[in-house]
């Protein structure tokens, strides 16, 4: 049975969008404290096996899988802060767990491996960080594809554009992962449908069919929030709830209702769609032949 390792696993997304491919999770690492309050809930039989800091694991407290996921810290590499902070990039305290990441994946050599990030990461520091992480894989031993996915095209109406890496070992070829054909047409017309279909779950307006990026830009978050997703109903216009926000990021509802509205909505700006890493999943699947 084909198995994954969660890195930077936040509340789960990752995990949960394998499993609806049909590939179970073996082990999580997450230092945020609610992060870790909702993988217990939600992943009680993987609760055993969650360790916190990425720094202090490896082939001596991990068991081996054949995929590792993560969506490493991207408050380095972000633009949606101050438009006045340079950017740290991979050399940032938080974001430059990357290479922690990359230790790892050394260490256990998974056949495969799935890492999602903002945007930003490919013109930090005038695309030298994204070089650095291509770079980097590759001379580990990884074939590497990515691609930039938006959510809006995946079910659930947010525009929420991310790029995902995608590396395998020996003559595997992850382009076949993210790509049918050079130009990837046919993977945005099959998904047009489902995000017009999606957009009366969330709730949103007739004015606004699809949702601004839920972000967490740091302390400014709550009111990026209430600029960015704002909705009108019958009671006037109003930020996002919490529930709508996992509508949007594709978790069933209640997913993080462990917690205040405030770390509810920086979980979920935080967090990967599950319905675009289904599809990543699904297609991995099929292409690297796993069961």
């Amino acid at each position: 049975m084909s198995r994954i390792g969660s890195l930077f696993a936040g509340i789960g997304g990752f995990e949960l969008g394998f499993s609806r491919a049909g590939i179970s999770t073996a082990w999580q690492v997450e230092i945020d404290p609610f992060c870790q309050k909702v993988l217990r809930e939600r992943y009680p039989k993987i609760a055993p096996s969650l360790l916190s800091d990425i720094r202090q694991v490896g082939k001596d407290n991990l068991e081996q899988v054949e995929i590792i996921t993560g969506g490493f810290p991207c408050q380095d590499l972000s633009i949606a802060g101050s438009p006045s902070k340079e950017r740290e990039g991979l050399s940032g305290s938080r974001s430059g767990l990357f290479y922690e990441a990359v230790r790892v994946v050394r260490e256990l050599k998974p056949r495969c491996i799935v890492l999602e990030n903002v945007v930003g990461l490919q013109s930090a520091n005038k695309g030298e960080d994204f070089k650095q992480v291509i770079h980097t894989l590759t001379k580990i031993g990884y074939g590497v594809q990515w691609r930039i996915l938006d959510s809006q095209f995946f079910g659930v109406p947010q525009r929420r554009r991310r790029v995902y890496i995608i590396g395998c070992l020996g003559q595997e070829c992850p382009r076949q992962v993210l790509f049918d054909s050079p130009s990837g047409e046919r993977a945005s017309k099959e998904s047009q449908t489902s995000r017009e279909d999606a957009t009366a779950r969330v709730g949103c307006s007739p004015e606004r069919r699809v949702a601004s990026t839920l972000i967490h830009p740091g302390k400014q978050y709550l009111s990026v929030m209430c600029t960015d997703n704002l909705i009108v109903d019958n009671r006037g216009v109003r930020r996002l709830t919490p529930t709508e926000c996992e509508r949007l990021q594709g978790f069933p509802e209640g997913w993080t209702d462990e917690g205040s509205d405030g770390v509810r909505y920086k979980s979920l700006g935080n967090a990967v769609t599950v319905p675009v890493v289904e599809w990543v999943a699904k297609r991995l699947k099929k292409v690297l032949d796993l069961i």
